[in-house]
């Protein structure tokens, strides 16, 4: 993927534009606040075994994610992503891993370490380093934003 890196109000993102649009068959992309170089360095637990699903969930961990705000940036950017590529994601906090494997479910929680780890059948904790306070919730999202982008355009 490739990034061009853009200054607005005074805040640098690196967006792309390169696949099309699974709804509207346009152009889209997205735009990252963390360096691309920088999120390859946050490991994702067997993903080569990660597969697009067309249902995908979402709960919250311990914590209230709002990260100084940046929790509010992070969710609807990946909900936007998840949309673009004709996919669903859901906000449930009774949502499980699903022992078949029927949909993809991601758990965000905090820990020492920012990284996504697979825990089960389709069943991902995203990690995300930091507490209440301060988090990597942006870095911890934006690497799995960049997996499904790459995923979707090998599809």
């Amino acid at each position: 993927i490739e990034f061009k890196a853009t200054e607005l109000s005074g805040i640098l993102f690196y967006e792309t534009t390169t696949l099309l649009d699974s709804v509207e068959g346009a152009s889209f992309g997205f735009r990252l606040r963390t360096n691309p170089r920088e999120l390859k360095k946050i490991p994702f637990e067997n993903l080569e075994n990660f597969e697009l699903m067309n249902l995908n969930a979402y709960s919250y961990g311990e914590g209230t994610f709002d990260c100084e705000g940046d929790g509010v940036i992070a969710m609807p950017n990946l909900q936007r992503l998840f949309q673009k590529t004709g996919m669903q994601l859901i906000h449930d906090q009774n949502a499980t891993c699903d022992a078949e494997g029927r949909y993809n479910y991601f758990k965000l929680m905090y820990g020492y370490k920012t990284e996504i780890k697979e825990v089960g059948p389709r069943c991902y904790e995203i990690i995300i380093e930091g507490n209440d306070y301060k988090c990597e919730i942006l870095p911890a999202t934006e690497k799995l934003m960049v997996e499904i982008f790459v995923k979707y355009r090998d599809l």
